[in-house]
């Protein structure tokens, strides 16, 4: 018989997050979170200057239509994950930058 992995430990940064959120998020927050694509960052923390990105399928920078959500994503990013001096950066598929926060 196979040994079970923990749980958890199979899941991608982006599925680790998009399950915190499924448990413990606001609706809007659980909306917004479905459109992320890609965590990085999340894995490595040591509290002097922690960098989270989170990758979305939105379009366009900080005056897009969907800025909302990325600072939705962004609170929820700070619900999930704590740091000291914690950065995360919500980006679009394009590689512009969304919204930030402190977590």
């Amino acid at each position: 018989m196979a040994k079970e992995q923990p749980a958890g430990a199979t899941k991608s940064q982006a599925e680790q997050f998009q399950a915190c959120v499924a448990k413990s998020g606001t609706p809007t927050e659980k909306a917004a979170v479905k459109h992320v694509t890609k965590v990085t960052g999340t894995d490595k923390r040591n509290d002097i200057l922690d960098s989270a990105e989170v990758y979305t399928d939105f379009t366009g920078g900080f005056m897009s239509d969907n800025q909302g959500d990325a600072k939705l994503i962004a609170s929820a990013f700070t619900s999930c994950y704590e740091s000291k001096n914690g950065l995360v950066t919500v980006y679009g598929k394009d590689g512009d930058m969304i919204a930030t926060a402190n977590y």
